[in-house]
């Protein structure tokens, strides 16, 4: 159980970090490759606190691996807490990416546009959003999120089995005494004088 509290817990950690620095969400229009706009994980908020829930991962699993039981407990417990951080928040953003990344989401182009054509602000955005929209802009989400999710999701099975391992350690019995702790032989009693 050790080991594979370890394994997983590391897995995980290198999932999320790899994940957090790869690409989230791509925008742009179709049959335009050079306007495509890709926003990796640490770009975002969202990434910046899944990549540091991996290095607390890495940094939890390796203090259980060496420390004494009650730490380890503690560990284990920062890096289950660090994997459903991972989950949480990559499940936020994968929620909220319609309504964060559009094709066109500059409020300096829609207060220019606005001021060119004597609209409000809010009729140019719309007008941007159509005009876009049939010129074939997307919203495509990339694989960072799922793998950093994926690394959440094992990291937290690590800390669980690193949890439960520590645990049992604590709870074990005393081994029997060793050789050194034990009399010679059995006690004997001289007879008085």
């Amino acid at each position: 159980m050790r080991l594979a509290g370890f394994g997983a817990a590391a897995l995980g950690a290198l999932l999320a970090g790899i994940g957090s620095l790869m690409v989230w969400v791509t925008v742009g229009i179709d049959g335009f490759p050079n306007l495509d706009s890709p926003t990796r994980g640490v770009e975002t908020i969202d990434g910046k606190v899944t990549l540091a829930c991996a290095v607390v991962l890495v940094a939890g699993t390796m203090v259980s691996r060496v420390s004494k039981p009650l730490s380890r407990t503690a560990a284990a417990v920062a890096v289950v807490v660090a994997g459903i951080a991972c989950i949480v928040i990559v499940a936020g953003f994968l929620l909220t990416a319609p309504s964060r990344f559009d094709p066109v989401s500059s409020d300096d182009l829609a207060d220019r546009v606005a001021a060119e054509i004597g609209v409000s602000v809010d009729t140019a955005r719309a007008q941007i959003e159509d005009t876009v929209q049939s010129l074939g802009g997307f919203r495509e989400l990339g694989p960072g999120a799922f793998v950093t999710l994926g690394g959440g999701l094992i990291g937290s099975l690590g800390g669980l089995l690193t949890w439960s391992w520590a645990r049992r350690t604590r709870a074990a019995p005393a081994g029997p005494p060793n050789d050194d702790d034990r009399a010679d032989g059995p006690a004997t009693h001289e007879p008085e004088r």
